[in-house]
């Protein structure tokens, strides 16, 4: 193991300008990667950590510019390297991609050598592909440790539930990536509420982001139906809902959740299905349609024309059909209005969830 960086590590950041440096792909016009419109203020690993694990992720921060700041459409340089004694000895080409807006994730090539000291240089570039703004440097120390794994601390739990439902229309854009907008129009049925459990593992310092896929089988059709899966974010230990519509049925069946989440580089973990009985949509008869207009009829007019106060007179719908009228009251009075409560009541538990 060498020794913990000193203050001779200021001329390995002198050296390191006479390197080539690794140009992350950072350009506004390609998928999945933001210009880079802020200056890399922190880093994980942070500065002078040590047991750090050799896979090789670094994850640099920042906060975002002026809309008028120089270079903000330019690119993030990314590039570490291996020191012993305060100079560079070994450099580790990699990747970068951009978890969202203001950040970027380096990920080496190769894993990087065990109980070893290292820097990371960040450097912003304009589009002419001149240095903008200061230089970031940062240093760390390896362990002989890899990253844990992703997972889920215990099972995701599902449940059916009768509810309205949200529309949404979805187009795939130029990176091929799905983008959903609601319409504010909502449709009553079915949909299945999962408890998704917290999570740990991998890069824990970003969201992880969450998909939930619902097959439903039934016993005469041939190929289960997929429902869309739900996509969220959850931050590492918590929990989580996330929902996911059922399709309409002509049948019941079973309906079977695989959970899955997926941190900044990429680490998946799945569940195991979670099944779930799902009813059958079932649509009203004509005969059931017809009898519901007559009493929505019947409610109406005793409603507006049949209820009485105690002398007899017809009670003013002046409050539109909500005026109450103290006293004693006659009994075929207060039965109409008991009616009238109760299919109201009928009426209204139909479309809530």
């Amino acid at each position: 193991m060498t020794s913990p960086l000193s203050t001779s590590l200021s001329l390995a950041f002198v050296s390191l300008s006479s390197l080539a440096l690794y140009t992350g792909s950072a350009s506004a016009s390609t998928c999945g990667a933001p210009a880079a419109r802020w200056n890399p203020e922190l880093t994980w690993p942070a500065a002078c950590e040590i047991d750090v694990a050799v896979d090789g992720y670094v994850l640099l921060e920042g906060e975002p510019l002026e809309a008028d700041a120089p270079g903000g459409e330019g690119t993030l340089e990314v590039m570490v390297q291996r020191v012993q004694n305060g100079q560079p000895v070994e450099t580790f080409a990699g990747s970068v991609t951009q978890p969202d807006e203001t950040s970027a994730l380096f990920h080496s090539e190769r894993p990087l050598a065990p109980n070893a000291d290292y820097v990371v240089v960040a450097q912003r570039r304009g589009a002419d592909g001149q240095p903008v703004g200061d230089r970031f440097s940062s240093a760390f120390t390896t362990g002989s440790r890899t990253l844990a794994p992703v997972r889920f601390r215990s099972t995701p739990t599902v449940q059916v539930e009768r509810g309205e439902h949200e529309r949404h229309e979805c187009v795939t854009d130029a990176c091929g990536q799905e983008q959903c907008e609601p319409t504010g129009e909502t449709v009553e049925g079915q949909l299945v509420r999962v408890a998704v459990p917290a999570l740990e593992g991998g890069i824990a310092l970003k969201p992880y982001k969450i998909e939930a896929e619902l097959q439903v089988k039934t016993p005469s059709a041939q190929a289960p139906v997929v429902a869309t899966a739900t996509v969220a974010a959850m931050q590492a230990g918590q929990r989580s809902f996330v929902t996911v519509d059922v399709p309409s049925l002509r049948e019941a069946g079973e309906g079977c959740v695989v959970v899955k989440a997926t941190d900044a580089a990429g680490h998946e973990v799945k569940s195991a299905p979670v099944c779930v009985p799902v009813a059958a949509e079932t649509a009203p008869t004509p005969s059931q349609q017809s009898a519901e207009s007559d009493l929505s009829e019947l409610a109406y007019s005793a409603t507006a024309d049949d209820v009485r106060d105690e002398n007899g007179a017809q009670v003013s719908d002046a409050a539109g059909g909500c005026s109450v009228a103290s006293g004693a009251g006659n009994a075929s009075g207060f039965a109409w209005i008991a009616l009238v409560l109760g299919l109201a009541g009928v009426r209204s538990r139909k479309h809530t969830r």
